[in-house]
């Protein structure tokens, strides 16, 4: 009894996780301990560290509780993350995201770092809408505040979009392009890939551009009418 009681403080649930987690890839930034690790607990999120820290917050939270965090936007859209992508949007609802892209530090100048602060509910309702923040045009900290107060009081529809999360399943790798159309969704729902057809090549190409092409000053004749 006293084991279980134990184990049970030591692997404690929560109804809400809320995480800023660190960064590191699986090549060239872990040790060999941690990239064990990850092959072996964190399959779906391996690719980087930030991910891992997705699903352990998943895996804290109770069932219908809510996990949130805010991370490099990478997920959302690269192809290394679709595996935890395809098991995130099955298992759960994703409840809110804040996309902030670039700028959304004013401590971290330029263009570094492309971020988004979401929400997910556990085993939540796939069918129920998700509400999606687009805040990347704003240029600073201050601006995207703005905006986003703006949104959420409802005196502006123009950087809000409202989808399901299964929405994302018609999408090849299922990014979370929560700005597709509906008529864009049912295309790839109903279409038929290029893929299937014939192989994409490229079209004309010198191949050899310095051989074949040349700049007007070597050029020796000209016509300038």
């Amino acid at each position: 009894v006293t084991v279980l009681r134990m184990a049970e403080a030591l692997a404690p649930k929560y109804h809400v996780v809320v995480a800023n987690p660190p960064y590191m890839g699986t090549k060239g930034g872990m040790n060999s301990e941690l990239v064990a690790l990850s092959k072996q607990e964190y399959v779906e999120s391996k690719a980087d560290l930030y991910s891992m820290f997705i699903q352990r917050a998943e895996n804290l939270s109770i069932q219908q509780g809510l996990f949130s965090l805010i991370t490099m936007q990478g997920w959302m859209f690269l192809s290394s993350f679709e595996k935890m992508r395809n098991y995130l949007l099955s298992q759960n609802r994703l409840l809110s995201v804040a996309h902030l892209g670039q700028r959304s530090f004013d401590s971290i100048g330029g263009q570094v770092v492309s971020t988004a602060a979401f929400v997910f509910q556990r085993k939540g309702d796939r069918n129920k809408p998700g509400h999606f923040l687009r805040l990347t045009s704003g240029q600073n900290e201050h601006e995207k505040s703005r905006m986003m107060k703006e949104i959420i009081s409802n005196n502006t529809q123009k950087n809000l979009f409202i989808c399901n999360s299964n929405v994302f399943d018609a999408l090849p790798g299922a990014p979370i392009a929560y700005w597709a159309t509906k008529r864009v969704i049912e295309a790839f729902k109903t279409g038929v890939p290029i893929g299937t057809i014939s192989s994409p090549r490229q079209g004309l190409a010198t191949n050899d551009n310095i051989k074949f092409l040349r700049l007007w000053h070597e050029v020796s004749d000209i016509c300038t009418n």
